[in-house]
C-alpha cells in the first residue's frame, strides 16, 4: 500500500469583511479569527493579542478562554475585532500558539477586501467577503 503524506493542517480561519455599523452610520472592517476545530461542549473564546501599527495588523493567538456564559453549546473558538479607518494595503499576520506565523497582504477599502499575496505553506485560511449590497 502506498503511503500518503499528511496534508498541511489548517488550524485557523480568518474572515475579513467590510461591515456597515448602523450605530456609527459608516463602514468598518471586521476581523473574525476562529479555530477550524469545533468543540463539543462549549464555544470557547479565542484569546488573542492584537496589534495594529502602520500598515501591519498582527494577531497573536495566546490560547483558549472558557466562555463568559457557561451554557452548553458546540462550535469553534472565536475572536472578533472591528476597526474603523482602515484603508490601503496591509500585512495581516496570524501567529499561532507554537510561534508559526502566516502573513497575508490585503488591500482594504470601505466596501471591499482584496487578497494580494498569501503564504505558500499556511495554517490559516483567509476568507474575504464583499460589503453587503443593501448598504
Amino acid at each position: 500500500m502506498k503511503r500518503t503524506r499528511p496534508a498541511f493542517t489548517v488550524d485557523y480561519r480568518l474572515r475579513v469583511l467590510p461591515h456597515f455599523s448602523e450605530r456609527e452610520r459608516k463602514y468598518t472592517t471586521l476581523f473574525v479569527l476562529e479555530t477550524t476545530q469545533s468543540f463539543a461542549s462549549f464555544v470557547y473564546d479565542l484569546s488573542v493579542k492584537e496589534e495594529v501599527k502602520d500598515n501591519r495588523i498582527h494577531f497573536k493567538v495566546l490560547g483558549l478562554k472558557p466562555p463568559q456564559l457557561s451554557m452548553p453549546a458546540s462550535g469553534h473558538a472565536k475572536y472578533v475585532s472591528e476597526h474603523d479607518g482602515l484603508h490601503g494595503t496591509y500585512d495581516v499576520i496570524i501567529e499561532g500558539i507554537d510561534g508559526r506565523a502566516n502573513t497575508f497582504k490585503v488591500r482594504i477599502t470601505p466596501k471591499k477586501i482584496e487578497l494580494l499575496k498569501a503564504p505558500k505553506k499556511k495554517f490559516t485560511d483567509l476568507v474575504l467577503h464583499a460589503a453587503d449590497s443593501t448598504h
